[in-house]
């Protein structure tokens, strides 16, 4: 998760200094979890009664308090474990914080509003909890593609829509120069050939611009340009 955060940082251009206050706050901002009780942890987040889940979401406290007593961690690092579960529209805990879906970068007028750098790890922490099946509400471990596509959904109201864009150009679940087999299309004939994958498609990850140049036989023909967010019908899949 931590290696997420930073990559997006680095894609905003962020300063040494900026991306070192990142870093520390990615890599403590769950810290609170350990003044819980250990049998709350060890219990499903679905089978929460509404007290357990008011001690729960007290962990985002506990880690700020426990971090702004030592004076080696900057206070915006401490803020991510604060806020890193505070939404955009406002919804989140424990301070009802809004976020704006701008770029996370500095900018002094953002009082009373999500710290950037718990917007960046809210994201790579959700990304994060997808891939590995931790997630808390209950959903089961999802590939790539489910993750991302999830994290789009959620970009607007729950994520920074901004930040989001920026990991889908990191993790892309397509990425650029990918050997592509044609495994649906609207025209049969196309069915089994074999592309590359040209350019993404934030909007859409599940339809990039593809060149195709090989035939289901591996008969090479004249590339051919097709960009499938203009069709319907269009399905995918990773080959070597």
């Amino acid at each position: 998760m931590t290696l997420s955060a930073l990559c997006i940082g680095r894609k905003y251009k962020y300063s040494y200094d900026e991306m070192k206050q990142l870093g520390i706050g990615a890599l403590n901002y769950d810290l609170g979890l350990v003044a819980l009780p250990k049998e709350l942890l060890e219990k499903k987040f679905s089978e929460y009664n509404e007290s357990e889940l008011k001690t729960y979401r007290q962990h985002t406290v506990f880690g700020f308090l426990m971090l702004s007593q030592n004076h080696t961690i900057p206070s915006t690092s401490a803020a991510v474990a604060l806020q890193h579960h505070e939404y955009q529209n406002g919804c989140g805990y424990p301070q009802g914080l809004k976020g704006d879906n701008r770029p996370p970068l500095k900018d002094f007028s953002r009082n009373n509003m999500i710290h950037r750098f718990a917007e960046i790890v809210a994201v790579a922490d959700a990304y994060d909890s997808f891939i590995s099946g931790r997630y808390h509400e209950g959903i089961e471990r999802m590939d790539v593609k489910g993750a991302m596509k999830k994290i789009i959904e959620m970009g607007g109201e729950s994520l920074n829509s901004d930040i989001v864009k920026t990991l889908t150009g990191i993790i892309p679940i397509f990425p650029v120069g990918a050997r592509v087999k044609i495994t649906s299309a609207p025209t049969p004939q196309l069915v089994g050939y074999y592309g590359v994958i040209a350019r993404d498609n934030p909007e859409n990850l599940e339809m990039p611009q593809i060149i195709l140049y090989e035939t289901k036989n591996h008969q090479k023909v004249k590339p051919i340009l097709i960009d499938l967010a203009r069709y319907k019908g269009f399905a995918l899949e990773l080959t070597n």
